[in-house]
């Protein structure tokens, strides 16, 4: 369709690779889930979104996320490709391609939570009373 030319290709990959859409703190964010689309329909569905401003496509299970949160972080996952909303088509991404791929450069990723403690240990089991060795039997 004339009006939609800006479909004919794939908005860029955030991030400059393939991955997981994240925002802060490496979490999922606000967005709606699709399945059995394929990468085009999900970038149609966000482009006709005025509240979408990324898609998370996950390619074996043609799974499209539209993302209402800024993505701040790309989980590294080669199954996925995690594309920002430009913004002359309404998207809202407050950070460039260019400042994704650096601050993915600088920034480690989150710590791992911290494990809860071991339960304290038990002392072993204490055993059954010993019995005297019972008497043989009487002689047949």
């Amino acid at each position: 369709h004339p009006r939609h030319r800006c479909m004919a290709t794939f908005w860029p990959l955030a991030g400059g690779k393939r991955g997981a859409c994240r925002t802060v703190n490496a979490a999922t964010g606000s967005l709606d889930e699709y399945w059995r689309v394929s990468e085009a329909e999900c970038q149609a569905m966000c482009f006709a979104s005025p509240e979408c401003i990324a898609i998370d496509y996950h390619f074996p299970y043609e799974r499209c996320e539209l993302h209402k949160e800024p993505i701040r972080h790309v989980l590294p996952m080669g199954e996925h490709a995690c594309r920002l909303k430009p913004p002359r088509y309404g998207g809202a991404v407050t950070a460039t391609l260019k400042n994704l791929n650096s601050e993915m450069i600088r920034r480690p990723a989150p710590p791992l939570p911290t494990p809860p403690p071991s339960p304290p240990s038990l002392p072993p089991p204490t055993p059954p009373p010993s019995r005297p060795p019972s008497p043989p039997p009487p002689p047949s």
